[in-house]
């Protein structure tokens, strides 16, 4: 893709950012997309120098999660006349976290968020406007398909620790589902142990087969190829509310039929999935029509690529960055 035009240079403070799937879907592969330049703060630098060694036109600066570098970095950056926008894609989960985040978007010429609810909470907080750019999928394209086989509907689940809450009433929910054998595989980064502990006590569903697997792009990409449905719970928690795209879009975009909680950003992909506070129910209506199920998923992947796709990212940072500069003239 032709670059930006302007040196714009996306900067964090993390030692992996790679393991941090936000950090990938709403940093590196927009850079990379843009032909921009992706720097780490180092520890205790020399601010002016590490700037002047720069000379960027313009800074990004993500989220911070462990330290507050970055955050440092843009504040010396917006003292010098320099554009900087910020990205958020979440409620700080500290007083720690809330004040690096505040004094980010304090130093903010523009802020980025994910969604239109999250835009709407910060409104008329910051004296910077507040664009909204999707997170950008990761992996190419699947095959569509929705046939699944008689031996057991196989079911993915991937997520967070933030997510893990949901987990248990999925499970109660899928265990009335007596009827039909299941093989639910989960993929995160830590075991989610009260699950594993309803299994190792004999507890657990006996029509479930139950598989864990330790989070990975890698291992999400292979478990999305496995899979018949993607499946999304959720809850009406005012946190939850927040919440990204990327569940439901990185699932379409595999080929995968999706069944998620009516949060509001899935709600805007309804027409493409199946929406059900109650798991098991929703998988009963899939499953009811499984020809309109698979159309609908196609229908859905084009949909998610012409908006989250790479280039329709790249477009929309293009855009926001333009303007930011022409602000600032």
């Amino acid at each position: 893709m032709k670059r930006l035009g302007a040196d714009i240079v996306f900067l964090h403070s993390e030692d992996l950012p790679e393991a941090h799937p936000s950090y990938r879907y709403s940093m590196l592969l927009p850079a990379q997309a843009l032909g921009a330049r992706v720097v780490r703060v180092p520890s205790e630098p020399d601010v002016e120098a590490f700037l002047a060694g720069l000379e960027p036109e313009g800074i990004v600066v993500a989220k911070p999660v462990t330290n507050d570098r970055a955050v440092t970095v843009a504040e010396a950056a917006r003292a010098r006349g320099l554009p900087v926008l910020s990205w958020t894609c979440d409620l700080p989960v500290n007083e720690a976290a809330a004040f690096r985040q505040r004094r980010l978007l304090a130093a903010s010429d523009t802020v980025i968020v994910q969604t239109a609810a999250m835009a709407d909470s910060l409104a008329g907080t910051l004296r910077a406007p507040v664009e909204v750019i999707e997170e950008c999928l990761e992996f190419p394209p699947g095959t569509v398909q929705f046939a699944p086989p008689e031996a057991a509907t196989r079911l993915l689940w991937y997520g967070g620790i933030s997510n893990f809450d949901t987990l248990g009433p999925m499970v109660h929910q899928l265990a009335g589902l007596t009827r039909r054998r299941l093989a639910l595989c989960l993929v995160c980064a830590v075991p989610p142990r009260d699950l594993l502990a309803l299994r190792d006590a004999g507890r657990w569903p006996q029509h479930i087969a139950l598989r864990v697997l330790p989070y990975s792009a890698g291992n999400q990409l292979r478990a999305l190829e496995d899979c018949d449905i993607v499946l999304v719970p959720s809850s009406d928690e005012p946190s939850k509310q927040l919440k990204g795209h990327n569940r439901v879009s990185t699932a379409l975009n595999a080929g995968r039929a999706v069944i998620a909680h009516p949060l509001p950003p899935y709600r805007e992909l309804g027409a493409y999935i199946t929406l059900a506070t109650d798991m098991a129910e929703g998988m009963e209506a899939l499953l009811a029509d499984p020809a309109a199920a698979l159309a609908r998923t196609r229908q859905g992947q084009a949909a998610v690529i012409a908006r989250f796709g790479p280039e329709a990212v790249a477009a929309k940072w293009r855009a926001v960055i333009g303007a930011t500069l022409a602000r600032r003239g």
